[in-house]
């Protein structure tokens, strides 16, 4: 046998080994689950383990609501035509959009790109003049982020300080030098300059940080037109962090999935203290605030946001949206064209949170086939 082979099979078992330890489990149970239905489901050793899926806690049946990235990447791009993707996916085009259709968006001050930028108003932002001409127009706090970003990456948020800015680790900028912090990205070469955002204080409570922490909805259009919302998670600001994505579990953030018809949430996914891997939490590990049955605020205007826009965004037919609840109400702060596998939901057990969700991926799957054939 040769090395590489031995090398994966090392890490398989070393893998296994620290789920087993991690959940008390037997060895005869994490071979079956893992063997079993996850093998069956096409689910990679890493994101099974990645994802809590060899929890004993966890019924098979809960299983069926999983699926590989993989697959579900086949089955978007059947049910959202690929010609349409920068509508989502570019936010530079996302927000104009939106706000075209007059959905509610952060304020957008600047986009800029290699090598120049352009205000709102159009004004080319280039030279230093132009950033400090452009840096007096700011309000005192402000985020840049990629135009064409994901999980949270690249973005920084700016407040104002002696004459110039700080940003959220401490650096301090000349207004000058903001130019600097959205052409230097190795990964990125646009970036948005918008709106900083803050929670509702209903929802700020639960996570006592001053860092956003959004809603993502996803809505499906039937084949008859209709839309609804089958699916729906917090993304629970748990760590000193300035962005509220799971990453699974990297971050130190938790995932909360709500019932969609009242906006209650239902326990929180996250990296638990014995071996890091997920299990549910039952109150925020920092404020001690209960999640079983924490309602979201403004829930109604959420979702009739989200059907709003899902119908404005045809012929997408499923989007993950990233909703902020904001003091003056939500706001759209990302659509998704590709959005990450659900699979975090089979650690729930309440029949409100997972049987929609059961009840889209078999229609996804349907129209899927049909838009296949």
């Amino acid at each position: 046998m040769d090395i590489p082979v031995l090398s994966r099979a090392g890490r398989l078992i070393g893998d296994l080994r620290h789920a087993k330890r991690s959940y008390g489990a037997s060895w005869g149970f994490i071979l079956r689950r893992f063997f079993g239905p996850l093998r069956r489901r096409g689910l990679h050793r890493r994101g099974a383990i990645a994802e809590g899926l060899l929890d004993p806690r966890i019924s098979e049946d809960a299983l069926d609501l999983t699926l590989p990235k993989a697959h579900l990447m086949r089955l978007q791009n059947r049910v959202n035509p690929r010609s349409f993707t920068a509508l989502t996916e570019e936010k530079v085009i996302f927000y104009a959009y939106c706000s075209a259709r007059n959905l509610p968006v952060p304020r957008f001050f600047c986009f800029t790109a290699k090598p120049v930028g352009y205000s709102a108003d159009g004004a080319p932002v280039a030279s230093p003049g132009d950033w400090r001409t452009f840096a007096a127009s700011l309000p005192d706090e402000f985020v840049v982020k990629p135009s064409h970003g994901a999980w949270g990456r690249g973005v920084r948020a700016f407040r104002r300080e002696d004459g110039g800015f700080v940003d959220d680790s401490g650096g301090r900028w000349k207004a000058e030098e903001l130019g600097r912090a959205t052409i230097t990205h190795p990964a990125y070469d646009s970036f948005l300059i918008q709106e900083r955002l803050h929670d509702h204080p209903g929802l700020a409570r639960l996570s006592g940080s001053t860092s956003l922490q959004t809603v993502r909805i996803q809505s499906w259009i039937r084949g008859d037109g209709e839309v609804t919302l089958p699916m729906a998670f917090l993304k629970v600001i748990a760590s000193d962090g300035l962005v509220d994505n799971y990453d699974h579990g990297r971050t130190g953030n938790l995932v909360a999935y709500v019932d969609a018809s009242t906006g209650d949430l239902e326990g929180a996914v996250g990296p638990g203290t014995i071996g890091g891997l997920p299990c549910i939490h039952r109150v925020h590990p920092r404020t001690a605030v209960c999640f079983d049955g924490f309602r979201i605020p403004l829930w109604k205007e959420v979702c009739s946001l989200v059907r709003r826009a899902a119908g404005v965004f045809v012929p997408l037919r499923a989007i993950g949206w990233d909703v902020a609840i904001t003091p003056s109400g939500p706001v759209l702060l990302e659509g998704n064209n590709y959005w990450d596998p659900p699979n975090y939901v089979a650690h729930s057990r309440r029949k409100e949170v997972m049987e929609p969700m059961r009840a889209f991926l078999r229609e996804l799957e349907t129209f899927s086939s049909e838009r296949g054939r």
